[in-house]
């Protein structure tokens, strides 16, 4: 099964770490996935590429709400 990965500055990364944990169905307890495990060096990562979205290079602060949340719904896909 393939493990799921973080978004973080525009690419599907795995942890810092390289853990993964498995994503439990609650009804069966069956595995639906296995996930990336982020830390907080990623959470780190994640902080700086979102404000260097922000303020450095603005491309999301200057983007229109419909593509912004356009995005959004091809990152939740």
């Amino acid at each position: 099964m393939e493990v799921k990965k973080m978004y973080i500055d525009g690419c599907w990364v795995e942890s810092e770490s390289k853990k993964t944990r498995a994503s439990i169905n609650p009804a069966d307890g069956s595995v639906i996935a296995y996930v990336t495990e982020g830390d907080v060096a990623d959470a780190r990562k994640a902080i700086a590429a979102a404000k260097t979205s922000f303020y450095v290079t603005r491309e999301w602060r200057d983007m229109d709400s419909q593509s912004r949340g356009d995005l959004v719904l091809k990152i939740a896909d």
